[in-house]
């Protein structure tokens, strides 16, 4: 009776450990399962942010493109809208300069926050032309020489 009665209880206590680790294990496969399925959502997300840019900058280009063959199909323009487009960077420029200058002489002391904003905005606009002016100009071929 006593063989038979700790027989019980080392087959109950078994049982009762198997049960114990086989609850940690699933917990660990399940945390090991989320972990997988975060990772996973990740990389999608990475993956789909990839995509989006990759088919702006094709859109971008594409626009581009048929920007000039749209242009190219124009034909020549006339020699007085040549010398108007070739005119607007020297004249923002011409402008900006005048602006400034402007704002520096003739606003007065006492408006001081305003004056100064006033004029770090023209100083801004002022280099931001003259910086577009400048270096955008591509050296000329004579200068390859």
């Amino acid at each position: 009776m006593v063989v038979g009665a700790l027989g019980a209880a080392f087959g109950l206590a078994g049982s009762l450990i198997n049960r114990g680790v086989s609850y940690f294990e699933k917990k660990q496969e399940m945390t090991v399962e989320e972990k997988r399925r975060e990772h996973e959502l990740a990389i999608a997300n990475i993956t789909a942010q990839k995509d989006i840019s990759v088919a702006s900058i094709k859109s971008a280009a594409d626009s581009l493109a048929a920007s000039y063959v749209h242009d190219a199909s124009m034909g020549k323009p006339s020699q007085w809208v040549i010398n108007i487009k070739q005119l607007m960077r020297p004249g923002i420029t011409f402008y900006a300069l005048l602006l400034v200058t402007i704002f520096w002489f003739t606003l007065p002391d006492n408006f001081f926050a305003a004056r100064n904003l006033i004029i770090t905005t023209a100083l801004e606009t002022l280099t931001a032309t003259v910086f577009w002016w400048f270096a955008d100009r591509g050296r000329s071929k004579k200068d390859n020489l």
